[in-house]
């Protein structure tokens, strides 16, 4: 073989190498995947993350070829103060393309964030066991919005029908607020107790769409594979009567007390499932606090401006007193230990509960067992300071 041929063949093989790798280059760097066809992607990025972290996200997510392609454009038009949040890309795209889609948002981002810097702050803690009407007093006193545009905001499903969230109820076809045959507000049950951090002049419907996520964080996500959103309206009812039919109100919930109050909550839990088998009515206090907004009467301890179970203006579907089975909708928004014993009762054959004036909760299989708890209940409540 000549000297000449063997020069060639050689330079043939360097381009073919040379060309092989600019293909390759150029796939990486600078080439859009085609199986994303006019499909959009919610990248999600976290305290902490950088844009290597982002490109390796991608890469793993199958939306670019390799995270270098992303790390190499990165060079040229680098995004140094990258911000916490969602960022939305729209498909097929070139790693070119994504980067100016992050910088786009996340400029928005940090003029929001500046904007925010000179605003005042807002700390709400919406309370286990609080009512929408409840929270929304606790909203209009901090000054973060008025209770009447909270409401608004929570009653009715229309507001919410377009963003589809997986986990909200189906929409019943009545008049909510009409608490003779609906429930009073769409939203009761999923507005997650815990402490929330608001800015001065957010809109209405963002602040509630904030409590929702964390609703989806906390409840839904732990849950999601086990029950449907219709199961989880069921278990949101009856762990919001649980809430509030059990507690400890005067020295509080603590680490001497928690585990005998969520062993109570089980139970309460059982007695509601077994009058359900027999078709008895729950005959729960607080299902006609809710509708009336004032304590019901006790046959335990006096209770000023009560209401009694007879009283002829609760003719509506709250009231287990007169309704068989579930109360029509949450009466509160309980927390996921709550839900949790609504979901996994203990077993027993317990018909009735009492509880006295901390909460402490009594059981018994029959009436005549009843009697004798809510006797001795009375004499407890009578050590405790009038």
């Amino acid at each position: 073989m000549s000297k000449l041929l063997i020069t060639l063949i050689g330079w043939l093989v360097f381009l073919s190498i040379l060309i092989s790798s600019g293909i390759y280059v150029n796939t990486i760097y600078f080439t859009a995947r085609s199986d994303f066809n006019g499909k959009k992607y919610t990248l999600n990025v976290k305290k902490g993350n950088s844009i290597r972290d982002v490109a390796s996200i991608l890469e793993k997510e199958k939306i670019i070829y390799n995270s270098g392609g992303l790390v190499f454009q990165n060079l040229f038009s680098p995004i140094d103060d990258l911000q916490v949040g969602t960022f939305d890309l729209n498909l097929p795209a070139t790693p070119k393309d994504i980067l100016e889609q992050i910088n786009i948002q996340n400029s928005n981002y940090l003029r929001e964030k500046i904007k925010n810097a000179s605003k005042k702050s807002f700390s709400i803690l919406i309370k286990e066991g609080q009512s929408i009407d409840e929270i929304a007093l606790t909203m209009e006193k901090s000054g973060l919005i008025s209770a009447k545009n909270f409401i608004e905001t929570v009653q009715s499903p229309d507001l919410w029908k377009a963003d589809n969230i997986a986990f909200l109820p189906p929409i019943l076809d009545c008049v909510y607020g009409s608490i003779e045959n609906c429930p009073k507000y769409y939203l009761e049950g999923y507005l997650y107790p815990d402490t929330y951090s608001f800015f001065q002049g957010t809109a209405p419907k963002d602040i509630v769409k904030k409590i929702l996520s964390n609703f989806e964080k906390k409840m839904w996500l732990p849950l999601k594979g086990t029950v449907s959103n219709i199961d989880l309206y069921k278990f949101l009812t009856m762990g919001s009567v649980i809430e509030k039919e059990t507690g400890r109100p005067i020295t509080g919930v603590n680490s001497g007390n928690v585990d005998e109050l969520e062993l109570e909550r089980k139970m309460v839990a059982s007695v509601f499932y077994n009058r359900l088998k027999i078709g008895e009515k729950w005959g729960s206090d607080v299902t006609i606090s809710y509708w009336s907004g004032r304590p019901i009467c006790q046959q335990t301890f006096e209770i000023k401006n009560c209401i009694g179970t007879e009283d002829p203006s609760g003719n509506n579907k709250f009231n287990t007193y007169i309704n068989t089975g579930y109360p029509i909708g949450p009466i509160s928004n309980p927390q996921f230990s709550t839900i949790n014993a609504a979901i996994n009762p203990s077993v027993s054959d317990n018909l009735f509960f009492v509880a006295e004036k901390n909460g402490r909760t009594y059981f018994a299989t029959d009436y005549n067992g009843h009697l004798n708890n809510i006797t001795n209940v009375i004499n407890l409540n009578n050590k405790y300071p009038k």
